[in-house]
């Protein structure tokens, strides 16, 4: 027979109670801090998106996750408030580095970036460049909404900031965030043969 381990999880009262017992300025500052040096080891993340912003979107979204009890504290794995949040940090960064949208724009801006390189001396690059760009409108003429999504992704903008600014329901973006894979994936194979 198995032995199944139960979680010890407070009351809603008694997890409001301990979390008004906290000194959240200094929290806050440490949970920022550690998720600031977690992302740092991803450079590649870097290069696409200002990590002091996106650490500090993790380390928030770790602490109202908590208040609104949609990640439920075990308090005997983790005694301690920051621990756990830390691990809450660690599980939404690796989602985030999981994501389509993370994929998506780095595949997207790593072949521009290659076809591109030396191209204000190279006019061999420079078409290349506007032949890809050419390709990707042409994957996106007949879904002008995906395309849309897709600029947005490119500007760094996570899907509720996209749903805001298309002012389109987010199952909607996270429909076109399918359909922008697939249209990628399919212009892969095509530079690639």
């Amino acid at each position: 027979m198995e032995l199944i381990k139960n979680k010890k999880t407070l009351s809603t009262q008694e997890l409001l109670d301990r979390l008004k017992a906290e000194n959240w300025e200094k929290l806050i500052k440490q949970l920022h801090y550690y998720s600031l040096n977690r992302l740092k080891k991803f450079p590649q993340v870097g290069e696409r998106f200002n990590i002091v912003n996106l650490s500090n979107h993790f380390a928030d979204e770790a602490i109202r996750q908590i208040w609104t009890e949609e990640r439920i504290w075990d308090v005997e794995q983790y005694p301690s408030l920051y621990d756990f949040l830390k691990g809450a940090i660690d599980s939404i960064r690796s989602n985030f580095l999981k994501s389509k949208e993370v994929i998506t724009t780095t595949f997207i801006d790593e072949v521009i970036e290659n076809s591109a390189k030396d191209s204000t001396s190279d006019p061999q690059a420079l078409l290349e460049a506007k032949e890809l760009e050419e390709m990707v409108m042409q994957i996106f003429s007949s879904d002008p909404e995906a395309f849309q999504v897709f600029d947005c992704l490119k500007n760094e903008l996570p899907p509720r900031e996209i749903s805001i600014e298309l002012n389109i329901p987010i199952n909607q973006v996270y429909n076109a965030v399918k359909r922008i894979e697939r249209k990628l994936t399919e212009l892969r194979k095509n530079i690639t043969q």
